[in-house]
């Protein structure tokens, strides 16, 4: 695992979800946009309103992509975090 510095926190996106529009066709290697949500796996000392657990919302072109131990985790500044998600 990776620890952030200063204000950043490690995100690990949720999954793309399946869409099947009917009369449309898919074609494989096309782009689709990457989900904005995620779950919060580290934070930094600087990050003052984040837990590891969070579930949360961000900019779409937030952070950076890094790949640790295989798989693919996002690093994001704190003020790029639109909010926490909260459960029903």
């Amino acid at each position: 695992m990776i620890h952030p510095n200063f204000d950043r926190v490690v995100v690990k996106r949720d999954a793309k979800p399946e869409e099947v529009k009917e009369g449309l066709i898919y074609r494989p290697g096309t782009t689709i946009a990457r989900p904005t949500t995620g779950t919060v796996l580290a934070v930094g000392d600087g990050c003052t309103e984040l837990r590891v657990g969070d579930r949360i919302q961000f900019e779409h072109f937030a952070g950076y992509t890094v790949e640790v131990d295989g798989e693919e985790l996002d690093i994001l500044r704190e003020t790029e975090i639109v909010g926490v998600l909260q459960e029903d």
